[in-house]
């Protein structure tokens, strides 16, 4: 496949992406060198890059900015969804919007949606005293994720 770059809306100028997930940023100022940037691993497990303009640095998951800069806007109330169900496959053939209930059902027809935690881990992590850093590497997830789990924002059906 050919790779293809596209500027990043609201980004021209000083960012691309292009059609296999990768983001790069373009020279300015005569004093910048454009270059392939470096994934990291976000709290939420998705790549993601950091970028800063104008001195005020953001981070964005690369499968946001493919979506945006080769489907368009992402409509309202809609999800992201990886066709393969690879989260860090961010090519744009895999990458999709759906609705957040479309997305679960694909991962369930899929085989794809599995708990990372049962009834009772969740109940012991909410109890629990130790710090999130240690629940996380007890339970080899991340830290926001134990704390998503605290605060009740994931898991409320528990």
């Amino acid at each position: 496949m050919k790779e293809i770059w596209k500027d990043i809306p609201g980004y021209e100028g000083c960012y691309q992406v292009s059609n296999l997930g990768k983001v790069k940023s373009l020279p300015r100022f005569g004093r910048t060198k454009g270059k392939i940037m470096k994934n990291f691993v976000q709290g939420n497990d998705y790549y993601g890059v950091k970028f800063s303009v104008d001195g005020y640095v953001k981070q964005y998951p690369v499968h946001v900015l493919v979506a945006l800069a080769f489907i368009g806007p992402r409509p309202k109330d809609y999800a992201i969804h990886h066709k393969n169900h690879n989260i860090y496959d961010n090519t744009e053939r895999n990458i999709t919007y759906c609705t957040a209930s479309q997305n679960v059902l694909f991962s369930l027809l899929e085989g794809n949606r599995k708990s990372k935690f049962n009834e009772q881990e969740v109940l012991d992590i909410r109890e629990s005293l130790e710090t999130g850093e240690v629940l996380a590497k007890k339970y080899n997830v991340s830290v926001n994720h134990i704390n998503c789990i605290k605060r009740r924002k994931c898991y409320k059906y528990i």
